[in-house]
């Protein structure tokens, strides 16, 4: 069988950065799970969750589960101070918060945290290894003053020209 493609020569694959990668599925309980905290209280749709873990942090959207791998939810949100902090978790639709008891012990994915020191101060000196957003800027490529293969793109709206000579204002 042919395929047709108008236009392009190449079909459309949709997301480049996700192309081969798989969702997760996590309504199947994951083979290790550690304990997390205990259920503080209800409320509404969310529990709130005390944290037991002094060197590690949850990631937000994650799910956890109670003492027999039953799913009840996700993370939604991290707060109070960063030495005793909780956590509330969104409970799915079919689980009511209140039918889960006060003190009762939370589980989580042992893959699904990250290390606390990541959101403590950097030490004055200490060099930032991250090169993600804004990191890295030397790419490689091209000149680093300017924009490399093209030369200037203009400078884009009515900006001033900078640089140069420019005689003073009013006095011509």
């Amino acid at each position: 069988m042919v395929k047709e493609f108008r236009g392009n020569k190449k079909p459309n694959r949709g997301n480049i950065k996700n192309r081969g990668k798989a969702k997760p599925n996590w309504d199947e309980p994951p083979k290790l799970v550690c304990e997390v905290g205990k259920v503080m209280h209800p409320v509404e749709n969310y529990i709130l969750v005390q944290n037991e873990l002094k060197d590690k942090v949850p990631i937000f959207g994650r799910p956890v589960y109670i003492k027999d791998k039953k799913k009840i939810g996700m993370i939604d949100d991290v707060l109070g101070p960063i030495n005793d902090f909780m956590f509330s978790v969104n409970c799915d639709k079919d689980v009511k918060p209140e039918s889960i008891k006060n003190g009762e012990k939370i589980f989580m994915n042992v893959e699904h945290f990250l290390p606390f020191s990541r959101f403590l101060p950097k030490k004055p000196g200490e060099k930032n290894t991250s090169h993600g957003k804004g990191g890295n800027q030397n790419r490689g490529r091209g000149n680093q003053r300017g924009r490399g293969r093209g030369g200037n793109r203009g400078s884009g709206g009515f900006r001033p020209q900078r640089g140069g000579y420019r005689p003073p204002r009013g006095k011509h």
